[in-house]
């Protein structure tokens, strides 16, 4: 009868030490699926940038600055929301952040 009672306190301990981690786990899980619409949201821009910057290419026989300027601050973004997603860094990117 012993051992089951502690069997009983040791799951009732491991359970315990799994809330401890379950609650942060949700906060970062509605954290990374906010970051996947802006992330999708990046994306389209991305394409968007990209046929501005043809266009312009095809009719101007040269790039726009401020399209490849643009380009190069939403890669480094979604760069950055990359490894937040993937769990490589905690750090995220703008608004939470500069616009670099």
């Amino acid at each position: 009868m012993t051992d089951t009672n502690s069997t009983l306190n040791d799951g009732a301990r491991a359970s315990g030490a799994q809330g401890k981690g379950y609650r942060p786990a949700l906060i970062r899980g509605g954290w990374m699926l906010v970051m996947l619409a802006l992330f999708y949201a990046a994306h389209t821009v991305l394409i968007i940038a990209a046929v501005l910057q043809f266009g312009w290419l095809l009719f101007a026989k040269e790039e726009n600055e401020r399209i490849a300027e643009f380009g190069d601050k939403l890669a480094n973004w979604m760069a950055i929301a990359a490894r937040y997603l993937t769990v490589a860094s905690e750090a995220k990117p703008f608004p939470w952040t500069d616009w670099r």
